[in-house]
């Protein structure tokens, strides 16, 4: 129909103005960003993991819970989910979920690394 044939087209448009590579850059700048911001928490190994979970040729941070941190991914990803705003994120096998940059926008990916941040840091002292 004319709706989807118009939608097409605008989706055509979009991709043909956007600056792929500024835009993997960016992607970038927030994986390392959180990368950084994560690194030293105890009971914790992060690193970058490529490529994202549906193959897009872009990097994302991936977060490795030890066996003696004090709670599962489970429960971290149900803390991130619970806060507002929600913190969505990508789980990776049982003790591991990564952060994925491609659906922020400006700015937000310091949100998600402050409530990552909280989370982790506040179970690691025992707080949680």
């Amino acid at each position: 129909g004319k709706e989807e044939l118009a939608g097409l087209l605008t989706a055509i448009e979009l991709a043909v103005q956007t600056d792929e590579a500024a835009m993997l850059a960016g992607y970038e700048e927030s994986v390392a960003l959180w990368l950084d911001g994560l690194a030293a928490i105890p009971g914790t190994t992060v690193f970058r993991s490529y490529p994202s979970e549906a193959g897009q040729p872009h990097g994302r941070a991936a977060i490795t819970l030890d066996p003696s941190f004090p709670l599962t991914k489970d429960e971290v990803v149900a803390a991130l989910w619970d806060r507002d705003p929600r913190i969505a994120v990508g789980e990776i096998g049982t003790d591991t979920f990564a952060l994925n940059p491609q659906t922020l926008e400006t700015g937000e990916d310091r949100i998600v690394l402050e409530a990552v941040r909280e989370v982790l840091t506040s179970a690691a002292e025992g707080k949680s």
